[in-house]
């Protein structure tokens, strides 16, 4: 068994790996996009002599953090036939990922994760939430003092795509968890609109906020009718970003405004979306939480010497790492909303895996729960200095799975 990457040649037997692991068969022409996106000189592949077996991308990502950007390697299209499961390839795979990484200089890896289970033993962290939303329109009435919905134009891809940009990249700067789009991520991943994927859906639409001549918001969606004696449809949310509160309410008034449509729904949204402040009932936006992005953490200093913070203080972390990358004990000390880390020999505040420590990195608010259970030990003080130090508004959120 070899970890190596793989070469222009590889392509499809990398694709079928993926199609027999996450269950599609894959499409020829679609070869050149996978060619465009992901760096094969990334990619960690597990062979068996000269049959591929085990898969792992990676991207390239600029991730907002609090305060800040840094670069990161977002893992993706990890995969291992079922024929060659329990072997240790998946640990290979990510050593061999990781350390690549570590020696480009990125101080974090990124991914979502297929089963909530699976990356922790890695040191991956949960660091944001995402959350699936179920809106009945007929019971969507909206809060007496919302704002005045800004208008909204509906318009033809093309005449959308220069808005979609701008107010995208103004918009993930703000947001911990984010990751800039590239050109060939906005043509081939964002905007294209491939018949066979629409599942019995309409192309996509779009709407756009305006506000003094300038875009303020965007919305991309479907809609998936159903026939019957009562033309029920649903509106399905692909991808919504509001730069203020007016732009959000009128791209919510948009959704709910269909004829015919009783459910708006929108798939990866924020713990903190527009939609639970807009209506007069929140419970009516039925929602539904799952984990989304988790991080891992490659040089700690780095990592945390680049974000910014909320409070001043200072902590002495003893680090548990399971492949002993970040392990041993750190004095985090932030003056001014910036931090200096260095390696100490100081009794710890604080005992906590690595895991826990990336839960907090990107500036989650609902973290006492690793205190609570046992995860995190220590002073109680330290560790609400820990909370308050490293929590962040507005709430992480990655804008899409990858």
């Amino acid at each position: 068994m070899t970890i190596r990457p793989i070469g222009p040649d590889e392509v499809s037997r990398f694709r079928t790996v993926l199609g027999h692991a996450f269950a599609f068969d894959p499409r020829p022409e679609s070869e050149d996009r996978f060619r465009e996106l992901y760096p094969l000189e990334r990619t960690r592949c597990a062979f068996d002599g000269d049959r591929l077996v085990g898969t792992l991308a990676c991207l390239e990502l600029e991730l907002t953090v609090p305060g800040g950007v840094v670069a990161a390697a977002g893992t993706t299209m990890v995969a291992v036939l079922p024929s060659h499961r329990r072997r240790g390839l998946l640990r290979r795979m990510m050593a061999a990922h990781l350390e690549d990484a570590r020696e480009r200089g990125e101080p974090l890896v990124a991914l979502w994760a297929s089963d909530s289970a699976i990356y922790g033993r890695f040191g991956f962290g949960m660091a944001a939430w995402s959350v699936r939303v179920q809106l009945d329109t007929r019971a969507a009435s909206f809060h007496e003092r919302s704002a005045s919905p800004a208008q909204v134009d509906l318009l033809a891809a093309d005449e959308a795509k220069p808005a979609l940009s701008t107010v995208f990249d103004r918009a993930r700067r703000e947001r911990p968890g984010m990751f800039a789009r590239s050109p060939e991520w906005w043509e081939e991943i964002r905007l294209r609109d491939d018949p066979d994927d629409r599942e019995g859906a309409t192309s996509y639409r779009y709407g756009v906020a305006q506000q003094d001549g300038h875009p303020t918001g965007y919305v991309q969606y479907r809609v998936k009718g159903d026939w019957d004696d009562h033309g029920r449809f649903t509106v399905k949310v692909q991808d919504a970003v509001a730069l203020t509160p007016e732009a959000a309410a009128g791209l919510w008034r948009l959704l709910v405004g269909h004829d015919l449509a009783v459910m708006v729904e929108a798939s990866n949204r924020p713990v903190d979306d527009h939609i639970f402040g807009l209506l007069a009932g929140p419970r009516r936006a039925a929602a539904r939480m799952v984990d989304g992005l988790w991080v891992r953490i490659l040089d700690l200093p780095a990592a945390f010497e680049a974000r910014g913070y909320r409070t001043d203080g200072r902590v002495v972390l003893e680090v548990e790492d399971p492949l002993g990358l970040v392990e041993g004990s750190w004095s985090l000390e932030v003056d001014g909303g910036r931090a200096t880390v260095s390696p100490t020999d100081e009794a710890p505040d604080l005992r906590l895996g690595v895991d826990d420590l990336a839960a907090l990195y990107l500036g989650r608010a609902d973290v006492d729960f690793l205190y609570t259970s046992g995860r995190v030990t220590g002073e109680r003080r330290a560790w609400s200095n820990l909370v308050a130090m490293t929590g962040w508004v507005p709430e992480p959120w990655c804008q899409e799975v990858f």
